[in-house]
């Protein structure tokens, strides 16, 4: 009997001692942990405090040298190439401040600081953080040294998507510049005079290449006749393209370079069409980080994400790029144009008469802030294109006739031109509806006054923020690249039905033809044929016989 239950309690023990895997203990080794704590720390009511000791002594617990406690690293494609070159990217800024041959005067930097301005940002409570931030600088400096024709690069902000993000840069080309061998995103070689209009107002080939992509147009009322008897001409509109900025001009005035992270080779966002414009104003949809991805809706958008994303990074830069007031001027050749010319001017310059505000004195007024990038029409472009210029002759006899039939006057369809906010116009003329104000300013600190800087965000594009101080300002934007909205977004609605046709209009309606007399036609048609090639061959015999 005793050793029957000497040999039940062996194994007993021997069970609980049993270790399902390497990295956890028995459960012997577990209540024996459990009753030396117990009896340690003597609780109050230990009954209470079991499962508790139970489930610190359980996660305190690690047994070094096994592998199922390690997480297996999973090597993510592409992820060495990215850090190698941003590595690259951190040791060249380093030897570029170390480099004592570099002279600070003779030296222009295209790229400004943006630690300090990370500062700004961080003491506004916007930006991506200071780590973050020399990251993309060390990568925004590289981009200077494999394209020399760029001038006056800045970091524009991180547009969020679903998948990766975008990391934007914005720059200029130097006047007299070539891009020579550059490409866009999609590799379309880009043009360094893109499409011009001829005197007829008609656009040349798009600089992208052969690759169709829709116009904007507008109708105008022709007429080009009927093919059926009995049925009134028909009055099809005559299509006229309304052409793109060139780079250098309007909503192209700045070209923008993209990567998904710090480490990848910037790449260049084609130039926005006023196609892209005017049909991404009617769309709202998130970015998947794919430059290739299509963009679904309605109205259909021409392109892909890669061109609705310059057609959001124009609009935001429209609408949300401002600088202190007297800190830049319109250029003075802009302004001795002529009188009669309708062009307005695409870019400022820096205003060496500009005195300077404080951080304090710029966040008490809206005033005190104006636009530095040219508003965009509904036309989809910054400078107005009449498409009815220089159509007064093709038009003019076809509006008479049309006039007579139609009782109308003589300008059927009148063209005006569109207008809009000039350049360093105040962001306090800015509004929205439904918005109270659009715009929010404000000090960075209460505390220190007079060491604060202003900061103005946008309510119409939430994620866009302006800081500055006496010093220097920035612009940024950090968001998911759409606009406010009060009432919520709703998709455009398709256009209407065609009338059905007219009933009035006599139609004689005949039968379809029978197979057999189709056959009967066909060889009809052919024996004519036969018949004229006969005559031929015997007129050129007695021409012969007359030689």
């Amino acid at each position: 009997m005793a050793q029957s239950r000497g040999k039940a309690l062996k194994d007993a023990k021997a069970f609980l001692m049993k270790r399902s895997n390497e990295a956890d203990p028995s459960i012997y080794e577990h209540m024996s942990a459990m009753v030396e704590k117990i009896l340690t720390i003597r609780p109050d009511n230990a009954l209470d405090s079991f499962n508790q000791i139970s489930d610190d002594l359980r996660q305190h617990t690690f047994a070094p040298g096994t592998q199922d406690v390690v997480k297996e690293f999973v090597a993510v494609p592409g992820l060495m190439d990215c850090g190698q070159k941003e590595i690259s990217a951190i040791q060249g800024v380093l030897a570029t401040h170390d480099d004592p041959g570099v002279e600070d005067d003779a030296f222009e930097d295209p790229v400004p600081d943006m630690m300090e301005r990370a500062i700004m940002f961080d003491a506004a409570g916007v930006g991506l953080g200071m780590e973050e931030t020399y990251r993309v600088y060390a990568h925004l400096k590289a981009l200077p040294r494999t394209r020399k024709f760029l001038e006056n690069i800045r970091f524009f902000g991180k547009i969020m998507g679903t998948s990766h993000d975008y990391y934007v840069a914005e720059a200029n080309i130097k006047d007299g510049e070539e891009e020579e061998g550059e490409v866009d995103v999609f590799g379309k070689p880009v043009s360094a005079a893109p499409e011009e209009v001829d005197e007829d107002g008609d656009a040349d080939e798009s600089p992208r290449g052969d690759e169709p992509q829709p116009a904007d147009t507008f109708s105008v009322s022709g007429d080009n006749g009927s093919h059926f008897a009995g049925v009134p001409p028909l009055n099809p509109p005559k299509v006229i393209d309304v052409p793109l900025e060139i780079t250098g001009e309007g909503v192209n005035v700045k070209i923008y370079y993209i990567c998904r992270n710090p480490g990848e080779d910037w790449r260049r966002l084609p130039n926005a069409t006023p196609k892209m414009i005017s049909t991404a104003r009617q769309l709202r949809r998130y970015f998947t980080g794919d430059v290739d991805a299509p963009v679904h809706g309605y109205p259909q958008f021409p392109g892909k994400e890669g061109h609705y994303l310059r057609a959001q990074i124009g609009r935001i830069a429209a609408a949300t790029n401002i600088s202190p007031l007297g800190f830049y001027k319109t250029p003075d050749d802009e302004e001795e144009e002529d009188e009669n010319e309708e062009r307005t001017p695409d870019r400022v310059e820096a205003n060496d008469e500009y005195e300077a505000m404080g951080g304090t004195e710029l966040s008490e007024s809206l005033a005190n802030w104006v636009h530095n990038v040219k508003y965009i029409l509904p036309q989809g472009r910054c400078t107005f294109f009449n498409p009815m210029k220089g159509k007064g002759e093709d038009f003019e006899d076809d509006g008479e006739e049309e006039d007579e039939e139609r009782g109308g006057d003589e300008a059927e369809f009148p063209m005006e031109a569109e207008t809009g906010p000039l350049l360093l116009n105040p962001v306090s003329d800015d509004g929205l509806p439904g918005l109270v104000a659009a715009w929010s300013i404000r000090r960075s600190s209460n505390i220190f006054p007079h060491q604060a800087h202003a900061v103005v965000r946008s309510n119409i594009w939430p994620g866009a923020c302006s800081v500055g101080n006496a010093k220097l300002f920035e612009n940024i934007y950090i968001g998911f690249g759409h606009k406010y909205q009060p009432e919520g977004f709703s998709p455009a609605l398709p256009p209407p039905q065609l009338d059905e046709f007219s009933p009035e209009i006599a139609v004689k309606e005949i039968a379809d033809p029978t197979p057999a007399e189709e056959e009967a036609m066909r060889k009809n048609e052919e024996d004519k044929e036969d018949d004229e090639e006969d005559e031929e061959g015997d007129e050129d015999e007695g021409e012969e016989d007359d030689d």
